[in-house]
């Protein structure tokens, strides 16, 4: 299996082929993370990929769930957490957003890196799983959408989501259904590309 191999500020990260490798939307999220002025109880890392995202969150929280659609991130997710000693408290699992969570789980920090881009011609030529990194099917909202009306019963009172996505899936229509759904929002950050903007976005409850 050919493996990436590098280091990120104080960790060790290995990237298998096949997998998301981090991008700026990646370390966008990462800085958010790094910056969080609080500790959390229960964290969750939707779409972990190589788990990037997963190691530093599980340093802000007693608990972390890693989850990813695709078996050799997780495997990959995994890899990263035991290189880095943190499998005493981030459990990773194979699953589609929050289908197999049971009601009675509450997060009080999520983190989303969604496949955002709307799919094109050329994604019939890749394979199944490394196209769902980054195809959001037509719009490239699906993912974005099934998020945002699913998250809300999985969120503590004070919970805290952060996520990110491309000006080319329709950034008003995110903030749109977060605030129809009870959240305020803002963006704490957007990069600039010939063809997109990247936004960092921040959703958490009124009150």
């Amino acid at each position: 299996m050919e493996i990436e191999k590098f280091k990120l500020r104080d960790k060790i990260l290995w990237v298998f082929r096949g997998v998301y490798r981090p991008a700026q939307d990646s370390l966008m999220l990462l800085d958010a993370v790094i910056k969080l002025d609080k500790n959390f109880e229960f964290g969750l890392d939707l779409g972990c990929g190589c788990g990037i995202n997963t190691i530093f969150l599980a340093e802000k929280c007693s608990e972390v769930l890693a989850v990813d659609i695709n078996p050799k991130a997780t495997r990959n997710t995994w890899i990263n957490v035991k290189l880095n000693c943190l499998s005493d408290k981030v459990h990773v699992v194979v699953g589609d957003l929050l289908n197999f969570v049971g009601r009675e789980r509450i997060f009080d920090i999520v983190l989303l890196n969604p496949p955002y881009l709307p799919e094109d011609e050329y994604d019939k030529y890749i394979s199944t799983f490394e196209k769902l990194s980054w195809n959001g099917g037509v719009k490239g909202r699906n993912i974005i959408d099934r998020f945002i009306h699913t998250i809300p019963q999985f969120l503590s009172g004070k919970g805290i989501i952060l996520m990110v996505q491309s000006s080319l899936s329709n950034l008003k229509e995110t903030i749109k259904m977060f605030r129809e759904e009870g959240f305020k929002v803002e963006i704490l950050e957007t990069s600039s590309f010939f063809y997109e903007k990247l936004h960092l976005i921040k959703a958490f409850r009124e009150g």
